[in-house]
């Protein structure tokens, strides 16, 4: 979601947005338009209205516009979102408030014009050989996938876009004993292994062993997947 807005030297525009539960990571981007502005973000849901000061992250109003948040750091400062989805009125409101992030954009000038963009990474998915699994995801979201393949063996991926459209990236990963889900690097747009191709509503992925990159991944070794939607889509894998 983008969402356009103003802030003035003395009047600073206030968000509140609701998490799920379960997500690997959100990324919340300020692009200034006019003017400079900073972005303070609260995971505490006493602090509903965040300054520079106290926010438990803020961006710099310089080369930094953007701020992460993965699922464990709001989990640690604001327990109460593991019970989201429970409606107990006999909690105090700040409680029930669970999964909320507040954000509070400032600025030092007469009046700043921007653009504030929140991206969301849902938990990664395990697929498994000739199962099908089905999904959707909104055009602010991006799908992480993994698989456990037997090296050398052909491997055929295909995505049917039921409607919507998405591209699809892959990287081959070389799991080491030590890393964790947390560790893996998933692909991006901009540095990937292998790339879906379109055929009308389907986009594949053939996976050639060939290449320099999954040579190096012979053993745990990983397929990791990333889905980007152009649009909101349906898909099934």
């Amino acid at each position: 979601r983008v969402q356009e807005g103003v802030a003035h030297i003395n009047m600073p525009s206030f968000y509140r947005y609701h998490i799920p539960l379960h997500f690997d990571e959100l990324t919340i981007t300020l692009s200034p338009q006019s003017g400079s502005s900073t972005l303070a973000v609260s995971m505490d849901p006493k602090n509903e209205l965040p300054t520079m000061e106290n926010a438990n992250k803020r961006t710099d109003g310089l080369s930094q516009n953007h701020i992460t948040i993965n699922s464990k750091e709001l989990h640690e400062i604001n327990p109460h979102c593991t019970n989201s989805g429970q409606r107990d009125n006999s909690r105090p409101r700040w409680e029930r408030r669970s999964c909320q992030i507040y954000l509070g954009v400032h600025t030092t000038s007469e009046q700043a014009r921007y653009h504030l963009k929140l991206t969301l990474d849902r938990q990664s998915t395990q697929l498994f050989d000739g199962k099908q699994i089905e999904g959707v995801i909104k055009n602010t979201e991006v799908s992480h996938l993994f698989f456990y393949p037997n090296p050398g063996q052909g491997y055929k991926f295909s995505l049917n876009q039921e409607y919507g459209r998405v591209k699809v990236y892959l990287s081959f990963y070389q799991k080491l004993k030590k890393t964790g889900k947390d560790d893996w690097n998933y692909p991006t747009q901009n540095k990937f292994d292998l790339e879906g191709v379109g055929k009308g509503s389907m986009v594949e992925i053939d996976i050639d062993w060939e290449t320099d990159n999954a040579k190096k991944c012979q053993q745990n070794c990983l397929l990791l997947f990333t889905v980007i939607p152009k649009t909101t889509a349906k898909t099934v894998k």
